[in-house]
C-alpha cells in the first residue's frame, strides 16, 4: 500500500515545517505564554517518533505486496488507524501554531507601538525646553575653566527645541574660548542637531538669538547683564554670520557674574517665521483631513 507511505511522508514533512515555523518566531522575539511553542515542539517530536517504526511497517508491506493480508501478515494492520489519530494531532497542532504566529504578530506590532510612543515621550521628555529660551547653570566654573585649559574641550549644555515639533538645538560653551580668541575669552553659541522632525522643516535653517550673561547680584533693578546677538544656524554653513559670542574672562569677573563659582547664562532663539508657518499649514491640514 504505497498510499500509507505517502502519507507517513506528508505527516513527518508536516512535523519539520512546524518546528520550522516555531524556531523562527522564536528566532524573532515571539515569547509564548506558558512556553507553548516548547509544549508544542514536545508533542511533534513525539510524533516523529511513533512514525519511525509505522514507516519501517509500511516499507515490508510494499516489499510484501501491498496487500491488505500482507500488512496483517507483517503485523501492521493497525496502521490506518495510527495514521488517523497522528493526522488528526498534527492538524489540532497546525492550528495551535497559526494561532501562536498570529498572536506573536498582534504582541509584536504592540510592542513596536508602545516602543515609537516611548521613543516621542522620552525624546520631548529630555528636551529642557520646547519655546526656544534655556537657561543653563555652569557650576564648578574654576575646575571647568582649568580643564577647558588643558584639554581644549567645549562643554554640551541642555537639549532644547525653538519651537513644540521643532528643530532640537544645543547650548555649546567653550570657557577658554574658540579660534583667535581662545586662551583669553569664554565663547557660547547653539548647535543644530539631528531631530525626529526634521522632515517637517525648512532647510537649511537660520535663526537670529541673543546670548545673555545674568548679572547674579541681590538687586534685580541693578543688574549689569551681558547681551550679545549671533545667529543660529547649521555646522559648515557660510553666511559670513557669528556663530558664537565672545566675553572676555576679565568680565566674568566682575560684577556677579562669577557667583558661588556658577555662572548663568540665558539663550533665546527666536521662532523661524515661514517654518512656523509651515508648520502651522501641516497641522491645519491633518486637522482637516
Amino acid at each position: 500500500m504505497v498510499y500509507l507511505e505517502a502519507r507517513l511522508d506528508g505527516l513527518l514533512l508536516a512535523c519539520n515545517t512546524l518546528l520550522e515555523v516555531l524556531r523562527k518566531i522564536a528566532a524573532e522575539g515571539g515569547q509564548p505564554p506558558n512556553d507553548a511553542n516548547e509544549l508544542i515542539a514536545h508533542e511533534l517530536e513525539n510524533i516523529k517518533t511513533q512514525l519511525e517504526p509505522l514507516s519501517n511497517t509500511a516499507s515490508l508491506d510494499n516489499q510484501a505486496g501491498g496487500s491488505q493480508h500482507a500488512l496483517v501478515a507483517i503485523g501492521g494492520a493497525g496502521i490506518p488507524v495510527a495514521l488517523s489519530d497522528l493526522e488528526k494531532k498534527v492538524k489540532q497542532l497546525e492550528e495551535r501554531v497559526t494561532n501562536y504566529q498570529h498572536d506573536t504578530h498582534r504582541t509584536n506590532n504592540r510592542f513596536d507601538m508602545m516602543e515609537n510612543h516611548y521613543k516621542v515621550a522620552y525624546y520631548q521628555a529630555g528636551l529642557a525646553s520646547q519655546t526656544g529660551r534655556i537657561i543653563w547653570s555652569i557650576h564648578d566654573y574654576s575646575n571647568r575653566l582649568a580643564d577647558a585649559k588643558a584639554y581644549n574641550v567645549m562643554m554640551r549644555g541642555p537639549i532644547f527645541s525653538h519651537a513644540q515639533y521643532g528643530y532640537t538645538l544645543q547650548v555649546v560653551l567653550g570657557l577658554n574660548g574658540v579660534g583667535p580668541y581662545q586662551g583669553r575669552n569664554m565663547a557660547a553659541g547653539v548647535l543644530v542637531l539631528p531631530g525626529p522632525y526634521d522632515a517637517l522643516l525648512n532647510w537649511p535653517c537660520r535663526f537670529n538669538a541673543t546670548f545673555i550673561l545674568h548679572d547674579q547680584c541681590a538687586e534685580r533693578l541693578t543688574a549689569h547683564n551681558i547681551t550679545k546677538s549671533f545667529v543660529v544656524k547649521q555646522k559648515n554653513q557660510q553666511d559670513g554670520c557669528n556663530q558664537y559670542v565672545h566675553v572676555l574672562h576679565e568680565t566674568i569677573r566682575c560684577f556677579n557674574y562669577l557667583k558661588n563659582n556658577t555662572l548663568m547664562i540665558e539663550m533665546i532663539v527666536e521662532h523661524q517665521a515661514d517654518s512656523s508657518q509651515k508648520l502651522a499649514n501641516i497641522s491645519n491640514h491633518n486637522s482637516s483631513c
